[in-house]
């Protein structure tokens, strides 16, 4: 009986905690579902290039690009899927999340799966080097990544 009584307990106290917790960051809420894609690329900013200059600014604690995709990374062009990173540093306003298709040179970002809109920057991959190039940008920004295992 006591048992019983204190699955109880334990089962109304994880219902109450559970239905408290709320975004209190307003963070956006991501939803983009991972198993729906077969592969997944990370990449880790490491230094900033703005203005066209020679100089590389070393990022301490740059963000991550997560590309979600149905297709390999080292397949060109890839099939496109899923992204999730703040892109203020390329100077794009989009979300956190959406969606990305990757033809030839080019990465673009769309804010979702059903729309044509979208935010288009070029860039470069060698083995676990990537470098995003904002050409619409005033002034141009340049982010290098580095390919997170």
């Amino acid at each position: 009986m006591k048992l019983k009584i204190y699955f109880i307990a334990l089962s109304v106290a994880t219902l109450v905690f559970s239905c408290s917790l709320e975004n209190t960051n307003n963070e956006p809420i991501l939803i983009t579902d991972p198993p729906v894609y077969g592969y997944l690329t990370k990449w880790k900013e490491i230094e900033l290039n703005s203005g066209g200059a020679t100089n590389w600014e070393s990022i301490s604690s740059g963000d991550t690009l997560t590309l979600f995709s149905d297709t390999a990374d080292d397949v060109n062009p890839r099939s496109g899927g899923a992204y999730i990173y703040n892109l203020t540093k390329l100077k794009i306003d989009e979300d956190i999340e959406g969606f990305f298709l990757q033809e030839d040179n080019q990465l673009s970002f769309y804010p979702n799966i059903n729309t044509t809109d979208k935010k288009t920057v070029e860039f470069e991959e060698e083995e676990n080097i990537l470098i995003i190039n904002n050409t619409s940008a005033v002034p141009q920004i340049q982010i290098k990544y580095e390919k997170l295992d």
